[in-house]
């Protein structure tokens, strides 16, 4: 299987709403993934979705969040406004899908013997 890299999500929307969101399954996935570097978290949103037969992701680096020791991690303003924009993403992708008539789901598509 085929895979089309995207790394903004204008592009990625653009993508969606060509032929009509015309979705093998009719299903974009997203999610929100961190992964850590030593003390700091780097925040990215992944959306996938499958058309002919070829997967179309969305590999978007948001920004990194920082360790606040205790309490929550939205409680650092700059943290804060990382996560908002990861939800603002995520919100932006799931309403040009569902503008689509697209079933919007969590998680990531992986081809089979690949790694995320």
């Amino acid at each position: 299987m085929h895979l089309v890299h995207f790394s903004e999500p204008d592009e990625f929307i653009a993508e969606v709403r060509r032929d009509g969101g015309a979705a093998d399954d009719g299903v974009v996935r997203i999610s929100q993934v961190c992964s850590h570097a030593g003390h700091i978290t780097s925040v990215r949103i992944i959306a996938t979705f499958v058309r002919a037969g070829v997967i179309r992701r969305l590999d978007h680096r948001v920004g990194e969040v920082l360790p606040i020791g205790s309490g929550r991690i939205e409680d650092l303003p700059h943290n804060a406004a990382v996560l908002g924009l990861a939800e603002a993403c995520a919100t932006m992708i799931g309403s040009a899908a569902r503008a689509c008539g697209l079933d919007v789901r969590n998680g990531q598509l992986v081809p089979v013997g690949r790694c995320a």
